[in-house]
Parts: C-alpha cells; structure tokens; sequence
C-alpha cells in the first residue's frame, strides 16, 4: 500500500491532469493543514521526530548486537536483524518526507524521489510481513514437529532472497504508477497516475490481502498451534516434575513466542489504520481527510520503534548486550555505579585531607620548642636525621 501523503489526493483515471477545480480543492485543504492548524502541526513534527530518533537508535542496535555477537547470530535472530533493516529504511525513507510534503503542501523533491519514497515504503512493508511468516512457520517447525530437519543458513538466505524478490514485484506498480505534476496553481505534487479506477482498486484490495488478511490467518494459525503444544508440554512437565532442563527450555520457548506474537500484533496494529484508510476516505467530513491521514501515518511509522523494546524486555540475550552498549539501561547496575564511584571519591577526599592534616602536624613540630625555649627530644631527632640527610633544617632565631 502506497502510504505517501499524496495516496490521500485521489489517483487520476486514465493518467489525466487535475482540474483546476480538484486542484483548487486540494490546494485549500492543504494550506488549512499548514497554516490554520499550526498547534496541530507542531505536536505531528513532533512525534515524527520521535520516531525518527527511536527507532534509528533502536534498530541500529538491533543489528550491531547481531552482527558483532556471532553466538546472536540464531535462524529467529537473522529474520529479526532483516526487520530491522526494513525499518530503518522506513525511518530514512519515508519518515521524513510526509511531514516534509505537509508542511510545504508540495513535493520539492523530484521525480526520482517521488518514485523512490512511496516504492521504498511499499517494499518494505512487504518484507516485514513475509519476515513475519516466516519466523511464524520457523517457530511452527521448531515447537510443533522439532524432528523436522532445521533451516541451514544457506536456505535462510534463499528464503531471505526469495521474499526480497517477492516484495520487489509486489510494490513495483507503486513507483512505476507514481509521478510528478504541475497544478494550476504552481504546487507539485507526487501522486499515482493509475490507467484507470478499476486498475488501481484491483491493487488496493490485493496488497490488503498480501500484507494484512494472508500474513495473518497464516501467523495466527502458526501460532495458535505453537500455544496448543506448549500447553500439551506444560501439562506433561506437571506431572513429570523432575527435569529441570525440560522446564527452562520450555520457558524459554514460551517467552520467545510471546514476544514474537507481541511483535506480529503491533505491526498488524499500527499498519491497519493506514490500510482501512483507503477504503474509507469516501466518508471522512470534507476538510478533515489531511487531518485523519496523518494521525494514521504517524500511527503506521510508530511501528519501526517498538520491536527494540520488545526485544529488551522480553529476549534475555538482547537484553544483556543492550545493557552492556548502554549501561544505564540496567537502573539498578547504574545507580550502584554511581553510590561506588560517590565512595571512591569521599575515600579518596578523606585520604588527602589525612594527609595534609599529618603533614601540617609534622611542620608544627619542626618549629615549636619546648618550654625551656630549647627543642625537643624529637625535633632534635628530626634535625639530626635532615642534617645527615643534607636537607637545610629550619632554625628559630
């Protein structure tokens, strides 16, 4: 699904330029966008830039951790390093340039970019939700029928390749149907040009199915297979209580499904009101469809930052190395860092001013006679063992 700013204008039948009507209308809803909601505005550039931030920091550490740490490198691993991937390249691609697009009400970046940003998109929400299936049937495999042989690395890449070049033929209309255009009144705009109405309704409902009904019935029966089977685990574990081993890998397995099923919901969750918002554009108030357009979008890009915390919370290997790369992360570890370092340096203070306090003592001692007006036993020690020493003593007069 195309999710540009532009997706929201219409798509022209028969590639025909828009009337000064149309383009009129555009232009108003736009500029009341901009320029009569600028409240509205901020609090959107906002989140965007939130996301922008998280999600870029998020997912690169998602991969660092992966690539650096080779026993990180598991089947479920690789499949979550390729979403990151795809969702940095939402970040970089598309995060930036739909507010960009609103604010100015005109797309000043070009053809090529015009071309390059909604395929981009497409693409990449395409291989997340393929990444999606396939970590599903992997975990299916794995729980549901263990003695099936295991994916070899070369066959993850095959299947990786495959969904890639999958993806790639299923967003191609996007940017091949996307272009630039001149209105009336000087804006440029970057919208689809389908051959007609029917053409672009036939992709609309097909990347529907592609992207939201398929994936899910798939990931939701593989899933809802996994639970039947731990379950079956779990009762047995109850009555045979003497494996320990048993117990943790069955845990485990429970948790990694958890946090796999979390990540499937949040996807299909940010992504569907952006899908259903095609459809139901028709019935929004005119004047309003800018307004419910990039709630939706915001809602959609909110989707590349979650998954790291996901990650963090619920996968114990990621959760150490992140710990490790960022130390405060971990509270506790960081508060008793800095108790200990507070106590390193009270010590070390206390230390010196012992010192000093000594050595003001040992001054004291060196120029005070006694009270015959001659030195004392110790200072005269001192001064013979400065004298034999070479050092100048210093002599009340």
């Amino acid at each position: 699904m195309n999710a540009s700013l532009e997706s929201l204008l219409g798509r022209e039948q028969n590639g025909s330029a828009s009337t000064a009507s149309a383009d009129t209308t555009t232009a108003d809803l736009e500029r009341n966008f901009t320029e009569n909601h600028p409240v509205y505005s901020v609090i959107l550039l906002c989140f965007y830039v939130i996301i922008f931030t998280v999600g870029l920091i998020g997912n690169s550490m998602v991969l660092y951790v992966v690539i650096k740490h080779k026993a990180m490198r598991t089947t479920t691993n690789i499949f979550i390093a390729c979403l990151s991937v795809s969702d940095l390249a939402i970040c970089i691609f598309a995060v930036p340039f739909t507010p960009l697009a609103a604010l100015l009400a005109s797309w000043p970046l070009g053809l090529v970019m015009c071309k390059m940003v909604p395929y981009i998109l497409a693409l990449c929400v395409f291989v997340s939700t393929m990444i999606f299936v396939a970590i599903a049937i992997d975990r299916f495999l794995i729980i549901v029928h263990p003695h099936f042989p295991r994916m070899t690395s070369l066959q993850q890449k095959l299947i990786i390749a495959g969904l890639f070049l999958l993806s790639v033929s299923a967003s191609l209309p996007v940017g091949v149907f996307m272009r630039t255009n001149v209105k009336r009144n000087g804006q440029i705009e970057c919208k689809e040009f389908w051959p007609s109405n029917e053409a672009s309704r036939i992709y609309t409902f097909m990347v529907l199915l592609l992207q939201l009904i398929l994936p899910t019935l798939l990931v939701a029966a593989c899933y809802i297979a996994i639970a039947l089977k731990l379950r079956k685990q779990s009762k047995l574990l109850h009555k045979n209580s003497g494996n320990d081993k048993v117990k943790a890998n069955a845990q485990r397995n429970s948790k990694i499904n958890r946090m796999l099923v979390a990540m499937v919901v949040i996807f299909i969750g940010c992504w569907l009101p952006l899908d259903l918002y095609h459809f139901v554009v028709p019935l929004i108030p005119e004047g309003y469809e800018m307004h419910v357009f990039m709630v939706v979008h915001v809602i959609a890009m909110s989707s590349i930052m979650y998954n790291p915390f996901l990650y963090g919370w619920m996968n114990e290997n990621f959760n150490r190395h992140f710990r490790h790369i960022v130390p405060c992360l971990d509270y506790k570890k960081c508060r008793d860092g800095r108790e200990s370092q507070d106590m390193t340096r009270i010590t070390t203070f206390r230390a010196e001013l012992s010192s000093y306090a000594l050595h003001e003592q040992q001054g004291s001692n060196l120029l005070t006679p006694d009270m015959n007006g001659d030195h004392s036993p110790n200072h005269a020690k001192q001064q013979s063992n400065q004298s034999e020493a070479g050092e100048p003593l210093l002599v009340l007069e």
